[in-house]
């Protein structure tokens, strides 16, 4: 397991989980070996590989003083 976030939701009850591991198996075999599982307790899941979802990141760099105009003299 390499990150695990667990979320609530209070207004419909429902649980969500985001877990993040390595396994030495191909996706679709882990998918067939889940689906039972998540059937047995009538779960809604979804299993991403994350080698094929893109990622990006944005950061946001605060102006110069000298050329904010939004600054107060």
């Amino acid at each position: 397991m390499l990150q695990s976030k667990q979320f609530n939701d209070r207004q419909g009850g429902g649980f969500f989980l985001r877990l993040h591991f390595s396994a030495p198996h191909e996706i679709e075999e882990l998918r067939q070996a889940f689906g039972a599982v998540a059937e047995s307790f009538r779960m809604t899941w979804r299993l991403n590989d994350t080698a094929s979802i893109a990622c990006c990141s944005t950061a946001a760099v605060p102006s110069s003083s000298a050329n904010d105009p939004h600054r107060g003299a």
